[in-house]
């Protein structure tokens, strides 16, 4: 929902919305992931993908930042 909506702002309001998505890929399979990441990429938005699980974004780290937080 939150890509379709991004997609009408900018094709409506000519809008490029910032999104983020919290823990979004622990819900979808990897096949998923693809297309949504795929959307994504095309929609040429900028976006943030949280998660606590790294190897869900294995396949996209080659072409995103990846930033890491820990306590002290």
């Amino acid at each position: 929902m939150v890509v379709a909506q991004a997609w009408l702002m900018h094709e409506d309001l000519g809008i490029l919305p910032i999104i983020l998505l919290d823990e979004g890929l622990s819900h979808l399979d990897m096949q998923h992931r693809e297309v949504l990441f795929a959307h994504l990429k095309n929609l040429q938005c900028q976006f943030w993908l949280s998660g606590i699980d790294v190897a869900r974004f294995s396949d996209w780290l080659p072409e995103a930042m990846n930033v890491t937080l820990a306590s002290s």
